[in-house]
């Protein structure tokens, strides 16, 4: 397998995160609401929507998690967060080598640096 093939594959799983959490994000409400109300009328009570509710919020906090750790396919470092500050999915270029997001591999330049 080559390093493109490689820097693919990784941007791949990042895209994959990104996708998996802007869903949770956004289907909460749409979701959880009308399960919830169909819940309640079948149970009769609201426990197992909290229940599925709170499992649904865990899962965005871990996939939240995996995206913010997320590492750089060149440094290995995380790609959008320091210890003191995080860049979250908004991050264009690795905080710490500057490689550009989607780049297809190592050999991208950091802005800033000359070619001559």
């Amino acid at each position: 397998m080559g390093i493109g093939n490689d820097y693919q594959q990784r941007w791949l799983r990042y895209r994959q995160l990104r996708t998996v959490y802007v869903a949770l994000f956004v289907g909460f409400v749409p979701v959880m609401f009308p399960v919830g109300v169909v819940i309640e009328k079948v149970f009769r009570t609201a426990v197992p929507a909290f229940i599925l509710a709170g499992i649904w919020m865990v899962a965005m906090v871990v996939v939240g998690f995996l995206l913010s750790s997320w590492r750089c396919p060149r440094c290995n470092k995380w790609f959008a967060a320091t210890w003191w500050s995080n860049h979250g999915f908004f991050a264009r270029k690795c905080v710490h080598c500057g490689l550009p997001k989607y780049a297809s591999g190592p050999d991208v330049r950091r802005e800033g640096t000359s070619t001559v």
